[in-house]
């Protein structure tokens, strides 16, 4: 039943897309169809993320992710408990064989989230680096006027 509804509601897309994509049926909450990326990004397989409720495969489960829209930053749960970071486009699809459906496509974005997290500590480092510049800088120029002072005559270089 779930690669019939794959096929009938979402065709080729949903097969050939590089997007993870699965499908919940509204009526009871459940995932009733998933492709490939899917298991690829949750780290399970198809079948079992068949079955599943959006908030047994979410570490937000007070999220409310069921309407329609763009959300970001989504912590999905893989199998071994880790979270994967995905955008979800969802679309709400009325089906007249299989009735209301919800059609969720999740973009891998941990890579991205973990490249500006390292960013932002590289531009921590290079503050901090700067900010130690400038107290040295003082420093030097506090030494240069203390030994000016001790030789009027001379002029330190």
């Amino acid at each position: 039943m779930a690669d019939e509804i794959a096929k009938a509601v979402f065709g080729l897309l949903f097969e050939t897309s590089m997007e993870a994509i699965f499908i919940i049926d509204l009526a009871s909450g459940c995932v009733v169809s998933a492709n490939v990326r899917v298991a690829d990004l949750l780290a399970r397989g198809v079948d079992s993320v068949v079955g599943m409720t959006l908030s047994e495969l979410s570490f937000e489960p007070e999220r409310d992710l069921s309407l329609p829209g763009h959300y970001e930053e989504v912590a999905l749960k893989r199998a071994d408990d880790y979270p994967v970071f995905v955008e979800l486009q969802v679309a709400h699809v009325e089906d007249p064989t299989h009735g209301r459906l919800a059609a969720y496509m999740a973009r891998d974005t941990s890579e991205r989230r973990l490249l500006e997290q390292e960013l932002v500590a590289k531009h921590s480092a290079l503050h901090a680096a700067y900010a130690d510049l400038e107290r040295a800088y003082a420093q030097l120029e506090e030494t240069k006027r203390e030994l000016e002072g001790r030789n009027p005559g001379r002029r330190a270089r």
